[in-house]
């Protein structure tokens, strides 16, 4: 997974996601903290939420796990 931050007007840090399966961008507040929520666009145009995963505040490693993790809920829905 490729993450590159392309924008952080209008109060969000604005990712440009590539290299994993079908995600395309993911928006996160400068001061999330873990356990709160950020929204995860995907390719097919379907915007699915993430929970952060990481410590406060915005780090590539944390945004990784933390899409990892949602894409993986996710893919297999609760029946």
């Amino acid at each position: 997974m490729n993450t590159t931050l392309v924008s952080t007007s209008n109060g969000f840090h604005d990712f440009d996601i590539t290299q994993y399966g079908g995600v395309k961008r993911a928006t996160v507040s400068p001061n999330i903290k873990k356990g709160e929520p950020f929204n995860v666009y995907l390719e097919e145009g379907a915007k699915i939420g993430a929970i952060w995963m990481g410590s406060a505040g915005v780090n590539k490693e944390d945004l990784q796990r933390s899409i990892q993790k949602a894409v993986k809920i996710a893919s297999h829905p609760v029946k």
